[in-house]
């Protein structure tokens, strides 16, 4: 079972549902999804490909049983022999704020289906989430920890520049590529590196494209810093003639923060979305992000360029600016 970030649910939803086709060839159904906890049936391997990619899963587990809280004639005990015997300590998650419920009932439920020792001292974590007048009990496997990533933060970086893609972010924008391991993610718009740099530490390869020479330079130095062989071209990426491309994630420029040497914003997207359509294979996706007020213009450029659209996601931003993530196939 996974629990998903609950500040952007719909992107972590797609995260989650673009690795486990990656890893499975299969989907998730949204109604496996009871509030931010999704319960999917994998193997250990995919779980840990899984749990070691994604930005926005905040943990993960094996389910072993669920409550009904109107009628426990209706627990359903999931496996037989979950869990190892030991010491273990319970911590409650509750996802319904209106149900009324004593952690002691709580615990009292847990025991009587599993048969521990309980030791709030115990490394070893049982979970119950408490939502939509269910219990489900989980032995926690995974916790994200942001300090695993805290030292490839914009912020932390040699060469930073504030709008630079958070750490989870970029991770969750390659995700919905469904590239694999071993596999080749094109950058045309590097920026300071933000996508290299978790591509790398994903184990996909992946090549970089900045035209702006001073950001170029920053950019290897932030790739040389984390000792990311990236290769970063110095180009105008709309005029860069690329074949075969595994998948593409990128952040295009926009606004008047970002570096568009005096082109016009959109026709540098309309450019983009040309060429993304001659440098994919066939079935492969690209992934990347725009204002919403260029949706429209978005939209229509994709059809003209027979690429399909998957998927947008929406991100708020601030009371002005709401930016939409964009799934595109070519077929």
């Amino acid at each position: 079972m996974f629990r998903l970030d609950a500040s952007n649910l719909v992107l972590s939803f797609k995260e989650l549902s673009a690795l486990l086709e990656t890893y499975t060839g299969q989907a998730i159904d949204p109604e496996s999804c009871i509030s931010s906890l999704c319960i999917v049936d994998v193997d250990d391997h995919v779980f840990k490909k899984v749990v070691a990619r994604a930005g926005y899963i905040k943990e993960a587990g094996q389910l072993i049983a669920i409550g009904d809280l109107s009628d426990p004639a209706k627990d359903i005990f999931i496996d037989q022999n979950p869990i190892e015997a030991g010491r273990y300590t319970i911590k409650y998650i509750r996802l319904s704020s209106f149900i009324d419920i004593s952690q002691d009932y709580l615990r009292d439920m847990i025991i009587r289906k599993i048969d521990i020792t309980l030791d709030r001292r115990s490394q070893r974590i049982i979970l119950s989430y408490i939502a939509n007048n269910l219990v489900l009990t989980v032995t926690l496997n995974y916790m994200h920890k942001a300090k695993n990533y805290e030292h490839r933060a914009p912020s932390k970086r040699p060469f930073f520049r504030s709008i630079a893609l958070p750490v989870r972010l970029s991770r969750a924008l390659i995700n919905l590529t469904r590239l694999k391991e071993g596999e080749t993610i094109l950058d045309p718009f590097a920026g300071t590196g933000s996508i290299l740099l978790e591509a790398h530490h994903m184990g996909l390869k992946s090549i970089g494209v900045e035209l702006d020479w001073k950001i170029s330079h920053g950019c290897i130095t932030n790739l040389q810093h984390y000792h990311v062989p990236a290769p970063l071209l110095l180009a105008d990426s709309t005029e860069l003639e690329l074949q075969n491309i595994d998948g593409i994630a990128t952040d295009p420029p926009y606004g008047r923060a970002a570096s568009t040497h005096g082109k016009e914003s959109f026709s540098i997207y309309k450019r983009f979305i040309e060429k993304a359509s001659e440098w994919l294979h066939k079935g492969s996706y690209l992934v990347f992000m725009s204002p919403t007020y260029f949706n429209e213009h978005i939209d229509e450029a994709l059809c003209s360029y027979g690429l399909i659209l998957c998927d947008k996601i929406y991100m708020y931003v601030h009371g002005r600016l709401t930016r939409t993530i964009y799934v595109v196939e070519k077929p």
